[in-house]
């Protein structure tokens, strides 16, 4: 019984983690971000602390000027 509640435990934290990342992700999309240079950053320091910088610096005001056609 109690390696059930252990397990459901690490499943609960870990789909949380993978949360945070997806989260990242998401975050510096929306933000018209490199996806993958503020994952790896993830990677590095922490998912929260760079959830909370994305929230600080907020959207690329470059990105409309660099997508003209």
């Amino acid at each position: 019984m109690e390696l059930l509640i252990v397990i459901g435990i690490i499943v609960v934290v870990f789909s949380i983690i993978i949360g945070m990342y997806v989260l990242v992700a998401m975050m510096a999309k929306h933000r018209h971000r490199e996806v993958a240079l503020w994952l790896l950053l993830s990677f590095f320091f922490s998912p929260l602390l760079i959830i909370i910088i994305l929230l600080c610096v907020g959207e690329d005001e470059n990105y409309k000027y660099r997508n003209i056609e």
